[in-house]
């Protein structure tokens, strides 16, 4: 898991004990390692995650926003997005999580 969230994070770009996963299972020790990174920190206490410029997200980044805020519902955790008025908001408008418009 290390070697996927440091790859995704920029700080490995060719590791050989990734280089062998297929595209899905990269993306799932990205989610986890990403999952367990913030539960991690979730452990020391609540956390507030900032994502800014949300807009200028892909749809993998959203879909990590995703699934780490799915993962960890019940956690004491904020995911604090800002974005332009133009990104859907109805992508995070799921069971268990609020949206909340500031105009």
């Amino acid at each position: 898991m290390v070697a996927a969230l440091a790859r995704l994070l920029g700080l490995e770009q060719d590791d050989a004990r990734i280089r062998h996963l297929e595209p899905e299972q990269l993306k799932r020790q990205i989610f986890m390692a990403t999952s367990a990174l913030v539960e991690r920190r979730l452990a020391a206490g609540p956390l507030v995650l900032v994502v800014e410029d949300l807009h200028w997200a892909d749809a993998a980044s959203i879909e990590l926003l995703g699934a780490v805020a799915d993962r960890l519902a019940d956690s004491p955790l904020l995911v604090l997005l800002m974005y332009r008025p133009t990104l859907d908001r109805m992508r995070w408008a799921r069971a268990g999580h609020r949206t909340s418009e500031s105009r």
